[in-house]
């Protein structure tokens, strides 16, 4: 067994996740100086261009993907460029101020999400589909380019930030993964942050790579994960996240799935989550017998 260091964080807005600037600078306030894990998507919705930009690439318009794919990794790599900017100058430089790092959770929002405004022009079909749509890692995968994007733009923020603050860069950067169920997900976007690490002239000492537990399936594999993760995350209300170091076993944390977790489904969602489409059994009765 791979021996592990726990480490607690102090304050409600690291483990509720964070999804705006002011939830960041408010986070190293409180006096953390690992903050995060900072949830992209919310920064992309909350940008109209990002968002549209988002929308456009799964409304797969021939003429707008291309593009779409484009505005979108220049409007992500400014959202981080702005986190390290404020974390930078909202944290005091003093000689024995402890190691401050931020953690980006990559995108994490099922179809259903991101199509919200379109779903009541869709066939009862369409909307079936999306209601069972991937995200997370799985949506990632299934898309390459926009988890490749992302990366690419996360570490070109980061190699901005530190050529502009040189030796007073004292931000360090994680990156994790959400939704993961297997090894093969979590090695496939290993290789996509360093293949984006070294595209900007990073090496993997540079940075952190990690990811969230919060399936059932991923808490089979741990064993396995554990060894390609440097940090591993998890939802709970009463567990810290834990830093992968030289003090305690992963099972001496109580990191496996409690009965609260079980009620994750495959990709990771809630089943307290509304769904974005109520559908009626007729329609959804109807649907199933349209269906080839």
């Amino acid at each position: 067994m791979v021996a592990h260091k726990t480490r607690i964080i102090d304050g409600v807005l690291e483990r509720a996740a964070l999804g705006s600037l002011a939830d960041v600078v408010r986070a190293l306030e409180l006096g953390n100086t690992r903050i995060g894990p900072v949830r992209s998507e919310k920064l992309v919705f909350s940008d109209p261009e990002s968002a549209q930009s988002l929308r456009d690439v799964f409304l797969e318009s021939p003429d707008r993907v291309s593009s779409s794919y484009a505005t979108l990794k220049v409007r992500q790599q400014n959202h981080v460029e702005l986190i390290f900017e404020a974390l930078q100058k909202n944290r005091s430089v003093s000689e024995d101020e402890a190691p401050c790092s931020v953690c980006i959770r990559l995108l994490d929002a099922p179809v259903k999400e991101i199509l919200k405004h379109d779903i009541p022009h869709m066939s009862i079909v369409t909307r079936l589909a999306l209601n069972a749509s991937e995200r997370g890692v799985q949506l990632g995968l299934s898309k390459p380019t926009l988890y490749i994007n992302q990366l690419e733009a996360i570490f070109a923020a980061y190699k901005t930030y530190k050529n502009k603050y040189a030796d007073k860069a004292g931000i360090g950067l994680e990156i994790m993964v959400p939704t993961v169920e297997t090894l093969r997900e979590l090695l496939a976007v290993k290789k996509m942050a360093e293949d984006a690490a070294k595209l900007h002239g990073f090496e993997k000492v540079d940075y952190k790579f990690g990811m969230l537990l919060e399936t059932a399936e991923a808490s089979k594999h741990i064993g396995e994960l554990e060894k390609e993760a440097d940090f591993i995350d998890r939802i709970s209300d009463s567990l810290p996240r834990v830093d992968l170091g030289d003090s305690l076993s992963l099972n001496d944390t109580g990191r496996t799935n409690s009965p609260k977790d079980e009620r994750g489904l495959k990709s990771g969602i809630s089943s307290k989550e509304p769904p974005v489409a109520d559908l009626s059994a007729a329609e959804v009765k109807s649907a199933g017998e349209s269906m080839p």
